[in-house]
């Protein structure tokens, strides 16, 4: 299947955890969002198993003792399956993006989800770590177009994840101001208190507004 063409990267002995949002309450309590991204689509999948072969790639097929077509229709194949793969990994740190979720039946829930929202170890300390580190894939430094061609397809499709690593790193710097503009639409006139939320580009959540002070 063209989806799964990207499969052909890895080693079959190989294994890498997958990314499981929440896994310690399982979406029932507070925060529950729940989303799970496969260890193929992780940066260490990335790093040990498909940039190696992105960067060998080039000069392996110019080796080959074939012919000009089949040489061509190689690259093609494998670029393709560069792209699927890259395509695979982006809608799947998109998906994971889209799920996270908290849900305060009370004023009182909704202070607690934002104290613990503050906290260095918390389901939404979890998210941002797994999201900056999975999506913030460095750019390449070479300069040879024909790697270039496969190095930067992963870089390219996580670009509307950049604006996120701004926002993340910026509120780890203590004692600074910090500042965020989002833009709000309401999906359904009948219910103006379901909000859709967005701070990053196309992406949106949902929001409830359950109680104004």
């Amino acid at each position: 299947h063209r989806r799964n063409r990207g499969k052909l990267f890895f080693s079959s002995y190989r294994h890498y955890p997958d990314v499981v949002m929440n896994p310690h309450n399982n979406g029932n309590f507070m925060f529950v969002g729940t989303a799970v991204v496969n260890g193929r689509y992780t940066r260490p999948a990335y790093t040990n198993e498909i940039k190696p072969m992105f960067t060998l790639f080039p000069s392996f097929v110019k080796s080959l003792p074939i012919s000009r077509k089949d040489r061509s229709y190689l690259e093609n194949f494998v670029f393709e399956a560069a792209e699927n793969y890259t395509e695979n990994y982006r809608d799947a740190w998109e998906n994971y993006y889209k799920s996270f979720s908290v849900k305060a039946n009370n004023l009182g829930s909704l202070k607690i989800i934002l104290t613990m929202m503050q906290l260095p170890s918390s389901p939404f300390n979890d998210f941002q770590e797994n999201i900056l580190e999975n999506t913030n894939i460095a750019k390449t430094t070479t300069e040879d177009p024909r790697k270039l061609r496969y190095l930067g397809l992963l870089r390219n499709k996580l670009k509307d994840f950049q604006p996120i690593h701004r926002l993340i790193q910026s509120s780890k710097q203590k004692g600074k101001a910090k500042k965020a503009e989002g833009k709000a639409v309401i999906p359904n006139p009948d219910d103006p208190a379901r909000l859709m939320v967005s701070f990053f580009g196309p992406f949106y959540g949902d929001y409830n507004i359950i109680a104004l002070d």
